[in-house]
């Protein structure tokens, strides 16, 4: 547990930062603070207001980068203007001083260089809650991700300041008269507080990539998409050793096609992969942006960082299959419907939007495409509505 002076100076540094930024955001709503009509904001100056709770986020660090990146899934609670902005956010850091990481890897495993053949000191990427080092164990190429050593006690004293701050973001929302946003609000620090310590513990991720590379191999997913291999015996709720997997990240799609892959095949096998843990599989891999998806040197593709990988109720299954169908008998009602079912539309939701955006999933999906104008249109309505139609989306809803 953090020291109550630790959670006292991060208390005082969360509301220095986030202070003047809420300040601004109740002028917006309320424009007198306690009474007057919201203010009228063009797109550009909601960009910036963006801006700058993305910058507050950013500054306070690993825990609120993440409540940052949460908040990105969760547009009951946030604009679409919003997620923009945060999704931008990066948690890369220096890494540790290694002789701190070596005090840390003799405590769960041994001296690194007494039980890897070769071990490089030098860190080959960093992020707030790990970093990572190559290593070379029985002949095989391997990759260690070591918690940051200090990282728990740094995260429990920023949650234990969240869930002071949380009650009083609520009676803001109720205030203002955003009571659908309150009752979202409510559970946000205990869906946070579970997603962030799925995350660090790396003995729980290395058992679901495991599980999820048997799926792969039972059903032949694996001559298309590599799940990197875990070794049991060298991982621990701070390390996990893995195969290391050289590849390309999708977003180069330059560097590619250079290389002669077909990036039909490509995009082909991973949506299958995707599919298969959705619809047949019992776990997921939960976060597929595009530093977590490759391409190795033979053509298949590659998923990284099962941290918050997913088991989903058989119930969650079932809903999305009939979303699905919806979306390939190009049936908005039906898609709208299965949202209701899966309780993700709050009941005051003005149907007719989320019909209208249901409509462009489908014409997006099946590749008739959309004018920027008309997205623009929609995301502008969407933006200005939010907080009056607001959506709901449990967890399980939203990791899938």
């Amino acid at each position: 547990m953090p020291s109550r002076t630790r959670v006292l100076l991060r208390f005082l540094a969360s509301v220095y930062v986030l202070a003047p930024v809420a300040f601004v955001q109740i002028r917006d709503r309320r424009r007198f603070l306690l009474f007057g009509g919201r203010r009228e904001l063009s797109h550009k100056q909601r960009k910036k207001r963006a801006e700058k709770v993305a910058d507050a986020f950013e500054r306070l660090g690993t825990t609120y980068i993440k409540l940052a990146q949460f908040l990105t899934t969760r547009p009951d609670l946030v604009p679409p203007v919003y997620v923009r902005a945060m999704e931008r956010l990066q948690d890369e850091v220096p890494p540790e001083d290694f002789e701190e990481i070596r005090r840390l890897l003799q405590d769960e495993i041994g001296d690194p260089h007494e039980v890897y053949d070769s071990f490089d000191e030098e860190a080959l990427s960093g992020a707030s809650i790990a970093q990572v080092h190559r290593a070379v164990l029985d002949g095989d190429d391997v990759v260690l991700k070591i918690r940051r050593p200090g990282l728990e006690e740094r995260v429990e004293a920023d949650l234990s300041v969240i869930r002071v701050l949380a009650p009083l973001v609520r009676r803001l929302f109720v205030r203002m008269g955003q009571k659908s946003h309150a009752e979202s609000a409510k559970n946000i620090v205990e869906e946070l507080e579970k997603t962030i310590h799925e995350e660090m513990d790396f003995k729980r991720e290395a058992t679901i990539m495991t599980e999820i590379r048997e799926n792969f191999e039972r059903d032949g997913l694996d001559e298309r998409v590599i799940v990197p291999y875990a070794y049991p015996e060298y991982s621990t709720e701070r390390v996990i050793t893995m195969e290391y997997v050289e590849g390309i990240a999708v977003k180069h799609t330059d560097e590619i096609l250079e290389k002669g892959h077909d990036v039909e095949e490509i995009v082909d096998a991973i949506a299958d992969a995707y599919l298969h843990m959705a619809f047949r599989h019992d776990v997921f891999h939960a976060d597929p942006h595009q530093g977590n998806l490759a391409v190795a040197p033979d053509g298949r593709a590659v998923i990284y960082d099962y941290g918050i990988a997913q088991r989903p109720p058989k119930e969650v299954q079932e809903k999305w299959t009939r979303m699905f169908m919806g979306i390939g008998m190009r049936d908005p009602g039906m898609v709208v419907d299965a949202l209701d079912e899966m309780d993700a539309l709050d009941e005051s939701i003005d149907r007719s939007m989320a019909v209208e955006v249901a409509e462009m999933m489908i014409r997006d999906v099946s590749g008739a495409g959309i004018e920027e104008a008309e997205m623009q249109r929609i995301e502008r309505e969407i933006d200005e509505k939010l907080y009056d139609y607001p959506m709901r989306f449990p967890r399980d809803i939203i990791l899938g």
